[in-house]
């Protein structure tokens, strides 16, 4: 076996490498870098936002389960479009939900319920009030 000593500067100065060669390919590995790194951003930020997302939802279903006359928009729904069945009047907000349209009322939207009962222990009538998650 034979040592071959390979000159740094013959390289650079060769015509099948030499300087322009190293140049192109650090240039292309600074370009593949960066594109990988610009699509790793964006998927980071995504999952950022989705955690942000299930933290708030979590922090609803804790609410939830620490006072049972909390309930989501859902449930206002459906006592609104079951009022007259049930015999009971409905209010939210204050209004009686007759002037509430459905449309107005978000799913996943916090209310507190609140009912009443007459003398005979019947449910005469549901109040709910939307809560604010903004001190949370």
């Amino acid at each position: 076996m034979s040592k071959t000593r390979i000159s740094f500067l013959k390289v650079l100065k060769s015509n099948k490498g030499g300087l322009a060669t190293i140049i192109a390919i650090v240039v292309s590995i600074i370009m593949v870098l960066s594109l990988v790194s610009y699509s790793l951003l964006n998927q980071v930020a995504g999952a950022k936002a989705t955690a942000d997302n299930a933290a708030m939802e979590q922090q609803k279903i804790n609410i939830m389960l620490q006072n049972p006359n909390i309930v989501t928009g859902n449930v206002v729904k459906d006592y609104m479009r079951n009022e007259t069945e049930l015999g009971i009047s409905v209010t939210v907000d204050g209004i009686s939900s007759g002037e509430v349209a459905a449309s107005n009322i978000v799913d996943s939207v916090l209310y507190k319920m609140t009912k009443d009962y007459n003398e005979d222990g019947l449910l005469s009538s549901i109040e709910f009030e939307q809560l604010d998650l903004s001190w949370n």
